[in-house]
């Protein structure tokens, strides 16, 4: 997990249709996400998962938010529910898959989709 801050913008694929936290008219062709999950968020995104929100947690819990029709396919990739603090029944928050260590980030030169 990184710290609050060490964040990169990726360029959201053609294929991949995000449209919350936004004018949701159009879709975004840029997100901010935490530097540790970028290429989790990429890998996803190649395979067809829209995602809806990230966060790596920063040394507490982290998740990655999905559309409600990418629900099967996270848990057929085997992720985890991640539980939702406020609403407990919503099941599209997931248990990232990243395992950094506490305050290191994954090597700029990780492999890009």
């Amino acid at each position: 997990m990184c710290e609050w801050g060490n964040t990169v913008v990726l360029d959201v694929p053609p294929t991949t249709d995000i449209r919350f936290n936004c004018d949701e008219s159009k879709p975004k062709t840029r997100v901010t996400v935490d530097r540790c999950l970028a290429p989790e968020i990429r890998t996803l995104w190649h395979v067809g998962i829209r995602t809806t929100g990230c966060c790596c947690g920063h040394g507490g819990s982290g998740f990655i938010g999905v559309v409600d029709d990418d629900i099967p396919a996270m848990e057929l990739l085997g992720y985890e529910h991640a539980p939702h603090p406020t609403y407990p029944e919503r099941r599209d928050n997931f248990i990232p898959k990243t395992k950094v260590p506490d305050g290191i980030s994954p090597p700029r030169h990780w492999p890009q989709l």
